[in-house]
């Protein structure tokens, strides 16, 4: 891979509809964060960098250990898009495009974000979004040449309407793995995915 591709983490919040600190939760042999971590480091990005902020005591050394970049929102409190803009704030200079992705949709196939790399490179100016039976879902891939538009936007707004802006810079990639949608919300929603670890296909990606 010829190009840079960078991930950015969202796990500085406060888990508060879940009850109980989503990043740190065992699933599998491993954690959420690691999970996640993973998760791009099978799909060949190199550089990924987590956001941080509640319990970032806890948070970090389990990242660290990773090799994965920890960067720090000391803002927080204020909602999850100060950490969508810490993040694009510390991408690199010389990648081209960066993933956005919250820490708890933990089961995405390593395999769709390599098919959205692979839609970049014949479409590398475009924002691309994975979508399953018409829904859009996450990681999108977020072309450099935004992140002004990012950065500046109201700290109060969300990525998505700062992102509807360049609806002509858009497109939908349609995947073959529903998890893109699938997130940890609330106790029942972990429950589900630790036990579809092991009994329910859809939830493993045998193409890592």
């Amino acid at each position: 891979m010829t190009k840079k591709i960078s991930a950015i983490i969202l796990s500085a919040g406060f888990s508060t509809r879940m009850g109980r600190f989503k990043p740190l939760l065992p699933l599998g042999n491993e954690t959420v964060i690691e999970r996640v971590i993973g998760l791009f480091r099978k799909a060949g990005v190199g550089d990924v960098r987590v956001v941080v902020g509640h319990r970032m005591e806890e948070l970090t050394p389990v990242i660290e250990r990773t090799n994965t970049n920890v960067v720090v929102n000391p803002h927080y409190s204020t909602g999850m898009f100060s950490s969508v803009q810490a993040g694009v704030n510390s991408v690199p200079r010389d990648s081209e495009a960066f993933f956005i992705h919250p820490v708890d949709i933990p089961m995405v196939y390593p395999s769709t974000v390599r098919k959205i790399i692979d839609r970049h490179d014949a479409h590398d100016g475009m924002i691309i979004y994975p979508c399953y039976d018409g829904n859009r879902g996450h990681p999108p891939l977020v072309p450099c040449k935004f992140s002004k538009a990012i950065i500046r936007a109201n700290v109060s707004g969300k990525l998505n309407e700062v992102l509807a802006s360049f609806k002509e810079d858009s497109m939908d990639l349609e995947v073959e793995d529903p998890n893109i949608l699938f997130g940890i919300n609330h106790p029942r929603d972990y429950t589900a995915m630790v036990s579809g670890l092991d009994h329910c296909s859809v939830l493993t990606d045998g193409q890592t």
